[in-house]
């Protein structure tokens, strides 16, 4: 299964979407242990994130974000009113090397040829999106590699869904 949406018609490029076969397979592993479907936190907004805990209390080391619908509307790259005081709390309490985007709308080697999606997030937002061969809920070694960590429990995900 294939969507080719590389021109739209106002004639700007736009991203290609194929289907998330990691999900599917993820799936089975969701059905065997349904308390991975159980988030840690839930809250309106990233902004009613408590990241100095997480750093204090959790060991938290490092902060990604999926981008649609958590930080900015669907395919949109400004930072959402609600989402730009919890993105600034992040930055300022993990460090710009210490907080990201994984997004399967940017980043993604088979949807994002060349990371050009990536590269204009990155100058608008003014953070980094990792690179992914694999998409959500897939990549956790992309993710560690880009931060330098070992242990995924150093990891904070920020996201609209349980497997984001």
């Amino acid at each position: 299964f294939y969507l080719d949406y590389s021109i739209h018609s106002n004639n700007q490029p736009t991203m290609v979407q194929s289907i998330n076969t990691k999900a599917i397979f993820t799936l089975a592993s969701i059905l065997r242990r349904p308390s991975l479907m159980i988030p840690h936190v839930s809250v309106d907004t990233v902004s009613q994130i408590d990241y100095a805990a997480l750093q204090n209390r959790a060991g938290i080391c490092a902060v990604i974000f999926d981008k649609d619908n958590t930080l900015t509307g669907p395919y949109d790259e400004q930072v959402h009113p609600k989402a730009a005081m919890g993105l600034q709390n992040a930055l300022e309490i993990f460090g710009v090397d210490r907080v990201a985007i994984l997004s399967n709308s940017a980043g993604t080697k088979s949807d994002d040829p060349g990371f050009k999606k990536a590269q204009e997030i990155e100058e608008k937002l003014k953070v980094a999106v990792i690179r992914h061969e694999e998409k959500k809920p897939g990549g956790l070694q992309d993710v560690l590699d880009h931060f330098g960590l070992k242990d995924p429990a150093q990891l904070c995900i920020v996201g609209d869904r349980v497997l984001t």
